[in-house]
């Protein structure tokens, strides 16, 4: 039987004066893998904050147990929790051996009792059954190994719950899959496991268990290997944004196509793949995705695209035949925009002390002379006022003050106002739910409607594949 490692039993928390987390009890086993589901203000988030001691505060009395020991503060209960997260391992020139037995080989200066404990190290490994180069350094292995020695480190730690938060950045589904198997087979009679993500593939292979959250509720508790994703939509959106999210759907599949064959942006001699240089075309009204699990090679693609690194070997078209640019303003004058991760502060590329519409409104100005703006500031105030009034956001609130699904709106309003001949947009998704996922793409869908190429650079195919005209996997450094 399997041993219960963390109870949460009918938690009750208020935020800035309203309810946050109603009646919220789950449990949590060893062995098993739980994926919190859910969309962004749902409650979910406030757990992870729990857990992570994220907020520090008194946890209420008789809620928390851990081995069916009372936990009275959230300090406490993070005591018994290891949060993956990339950063564990960027140390350079670190082995593995180093990563795993960090707190063990601290103070150790002896050399004989340093090759004690690394092979002390090696037996605990080989004990678990993995395959692994303890003198290897964790930069040269793949990004399924890496987390796996982090699992490792945490169970060497005495750790009892995993916390797997967003930690998917550079893995494609097959890696995922792989991933999974291993974290259950190593936490069995040892952790239990927590995924929080918003991919719904990916909790989907992750996970043993769901736990849906809607409005501080948690909605429904299932096997994660018999549940319909369709059917458990609708418990986490609800009645009210399924039907909004609905007719998003519908009004992209009814949306036409831009009608006009014309090149937009060309690239040749650009290194984007191990098949060598080559020309890329980018049409009018066409969405293209580059799909990469690698972080850097989708940084470097996005860097050249975009104007942000100029390479000296590659020539332009913008529409005026091939060209050398000198610099980014050249990308900027012919409307190539470039952005990042909408929604996802700080790096959306918001003025987050500016209200919501000066945010829309800071690209417009670019595009007329000081005294056209004065003539029409007033129209274009009150268009903007009410574009922002139609979506339920109020025009003079700063980006600060906006929450997820408004600040992805004023982003995606302002280029889309912007009419941009080229559209680039890194990690479209980042930290979106399935909704916030749906309302972007209905926006990119208006914008290549429109006539702008859109480009996009993804690690995971999810939510493009029903968008993309095209998409094309770089599966090498460039």
């Amino acid at each position: 039987m399997k041993k219960l490692i963390l109870r949460v039993n009918d938690l009750n928390l208020f935020e800035e004066g309203r309810r946050s987390l109603i009646h919220a009890s789950f449990n949590l086993f060893e062995g098993e893998v739980t994926a919190l589901l859910g969309l962004a203000a749902s409650g979910k988030q406030l757990v992870i904050d729990l857990m992570t001691a994220e907020r520090i505060f008194l946890l209420p009395p008789n809620v928390f147990y851990i081995y069916g020991n009372a936990i009275e503060t959230t300090t406490q209960l993070r005591k018994y929790i290891y949060i993956m997260a990339p950063q564990n391992y960027k140390v350079k020139d670190w082995t593995v051996a180093d990563f795993i037995g960090l707190d063990e080989m601290k103070g150790i200066l002896s050399a004989r009792k340093l090759h004690r404990k690394k092979e002390e190290l090696t037996a605990y490994v080989q004990g678990l059954h993995i395959s692994l180069d303890l003198n290897a350094r964790m930069e040269d292995l793949n990004e399924v190994d890496k987390r796996i020695v982090d699992v490792i480190r945490a169970l060497r730690s005495g750790k009892k719950v995993l916390l797997l938060e967003r930690e998917f950045d550079g893995m494609d589904m097959d890696s995922v899959r792989l991933l999974a198997v291993t974290i259950k087979k190593l936490i069995q009679g040892r952790m239990a496991a927590v995924v929080f993500c918003d991919s719904e593939k990916i909790s989907a292979i992750m996970a043993d268990e769901f736990l849906i959250f809607r409005r501080g509720q948690i909605v429904r508790k299932c096997n994660a290997a018999s549940a319909d994703m369709k059917i458990l939509d609708q418990y986490f959106l609800g009645y009210t944004i399924g039907r909004k999210k609905r007719e998003l759907e519908a009004s992209m599949t009814s949306m036409k196509a831009f009608s006009i064959q014309k090149t937009a942006y060309r690239l040749s001699n650009m290194n984007i793949s191990i098949e060598g240089k080559r020309e890329i075309s980018f049409m009018k009204g066409e969405i293209i995705a580059f799909i990469s699990s690698e972080l850097g090679t989708m940084m470097r693609l996005f860097y050249l695209l975009s104007g942000r690194v100029i390479s000296p070997e590659t020539s332009y078209d913008m529409g005026e035949g091939y060209m050398h640019p000198r610099s980014h303003e050249d990308f900027l004058r012919h409307r190539i925009i470039a952005a990042e991760k909408p929604g996802d502060s700080p790096e959306d590329g918001t003025f987050e002390s500016l209200s919501a519409s000066a945010n829309m409104l800071f690209p417009l100005i670019g595009k007329m002379s000081f005294g056209s703006y004065l003539l029409n500031h007033n129209g274009i105030q009150n268009y903007v006022c009410n574009e922002l009034s139609m979506e339920d956001i109020q025009a003079e609130k700063k980006m600060s003050e906006l929450d997820q699904r408004s600040r992805i709106i004023v982003l995606m309003k302002r280029w889309l106002i912007y009419k941009p001949q080229v559209f680039i947009l890194r990690a479209p998704f980042s930290k979106c739910d399935s909704y916030n996922a749906i309302i972007i793409e209905s926006f990119l869908k208006k914008m290549a409607a429109e006539g702008s190429a859109i480009i996009l650079l993804v690690s995971q195919p999810e939510y493009i594949e029903d968008i993309a005209d095209k998409m094309i996997r770089v599966d090498s450094e460039l």
